[in-house]
């Protein structure tokens, strides 16, 4: 008789495992993420980003644009209702330039609010979580629940169910809650686990749709690696495969950090959310020093005439110094935007900026044009490069074997 209630009882423990592997835990799989989707940080940059110190008094009423003025005060008077209500209205009747700061305002003014820990407090635990934690694979922290990343197939070690946001989730958080629209350019998944992370975003093709229907009139374009002190407000900072942030300014940035296995860090003072300082050694440590800038632009075509911003970056390999200049011209405008002189042997990337008045009948086809004269060249093959690059709005092209880099215009 107890040998047959044992049997029973080993059965029963059986169909439950065999329920729990093959009905629950396969549908919690479904319902996240999948390896394509995974931010895998190192242990080595979480410990990086633990060590950088917290900004506990920068709000939005600190914020400047890049051209100094303020970001509350801009919300104030053209955009009162998400400014006071985060409720979106239509913003058609202005300026492509005028979007382009609504988008950012509104951005940074969700952003600042989600690293405020006093200002999210969750009763439905005990003891009550204050402030928003890192949640791996997590782009809502509206649900308490196990870090989403758990179930992939690098999983963690952290399983206390907790509200929470990953890197990737706080960038995609910020971004729909202001008006951008990011799907899964394949169209497999509405699931955000499943499609938005930190290469999702650095993949420009993907914010093509984002900015439909609301902003219609702006884009993003790839900056490259630029150098920290020609980051701007509004900038988005991408770590490929690994991490994503917001840049505030030169020395200030806005990401949600953490990791799969801190568990302790994820729900400290310090994880989830936060302003955190921005410096050279932290950029040339972190992810082996390798990261790209994004930056929201706002087309040529849409309003030619005025004064641009014109920014790009050349990646050169020289094996002799030389002094290279590199001028715009084009439509009833002629510029010399900068110069730079190479250092014998190397390759990097230089960042080059320069203002242009344009008055050109409307047109927007810029022949931007540059001539490197070098001799010996070792690392093209021996041969001397002279290249060219054709721009149109902010598409540029130009022949095999130049190595010329991403260029935007900005209307200031």
């Amino acid at each position: 008789m107890k040998k047959n209630i044992v049997n029973k009882l080993l059965l029963l423990i059986s169909a439950f495992f065999m329920f729990y592997n093959f009905g629950c835990k396969k549908q919690i799989n479904s319902q996240n993420q999948n390896d394509s989707a995974i931010d895998t940080i190192s242990d080595a940059d979480v410990q990086l980003l633990s060590n950088l110190q917290i900004d506990t008094t920068t709000t939005l009423a600190d914020l400047v644009f890049s051209d100094g003025s303020s970001v509350e005060d801009f919300l104030v008077q053209y955009d009162s209702s998400f400014y006071y209500q985060h409720r979106s209205t239509s913003i058609t009747s202005f300026t492509p330039a005028q979007q382009e700061k609504i988008l950012l305002g509104r951005m940074f003014q969700i952003a600042i609010n989600l690293t405020l820990r006093p200002d999210h407090i969750f009763t439905d635990v005990l003891p009550n979580q204050i402030g928003i934690d890192y949640s791996w694979g997590s782009k809502s922290f509206a649900l308490r629940r196990v870090p989403p990343g758990n179930y992939g197939p690098h999983p963690g070690t952290c399983f206390d169910t907790i509200h929470g946001l990953d890197c990737s989730g706080f960038i995609y958080y910020v971004g729909t809650t202001v008006g951008l629209n990011f799907v899964d350019p394949d169209g497999s998944t509405t699931i955000p686990e499943n499609f938005a992370n930190a290469n999702y975003f650095k993949d420009t093709n993907n914010w093509k749709t984002a900015f439909l229907p609301e902003f219609p009139n702006l884009k993003i374009a790839n900056m490259g690696q630029l150098d920290r002190t020609d980051f701007q407000f509004g900038d988005i900072i991408v770590w490929p495969g690994e991490h994503i942030g917001l840049i505030v300014s030169p020395n200030l940035f806005l990401n949600s950090s953490g990791g799969p296995k801190a568990c302790n860090y994820n729900k400290s003072y310090n994880g989830g959310p936060a302003r955190r300082e921005l410096t050279d050694s932290f950029l040339s440590a972190f992810h082996g020093g390798v990261y790209t800038i994004l930056r929201v632009t706002t087309p040529i075509s849409n309003d030619p005439d005025g004064n641009w911003l014109v920014s790009w970056q050349i990646q050169y390999c020289d094996s002799a110094s030389g002094s290279h200049l590199i001028s715009v011209s084009g439509g009833q405008f002629n510029a010399t935007i900068g110069s730079y002189t190479t250092i014998h042997g190397t390759s990097e990337t230089i960042s080059i900026q320069g203002t242009i008045t344009v008055d050109n009948g409307g047109s927007n086809l810029f022949d931007v044009s540059g001539n490197e004269f070098l001799s010996g060249n070792s690392c093209n093959g021996g041969n001397g490069f002279q290249g060219y690059i054709t721009v149109s709005g902010t598409s540029a092209s130009g022949s095999a074997g130049d190595f010329w880099g991403p260029l935007t215009f900005t209307k200031q």
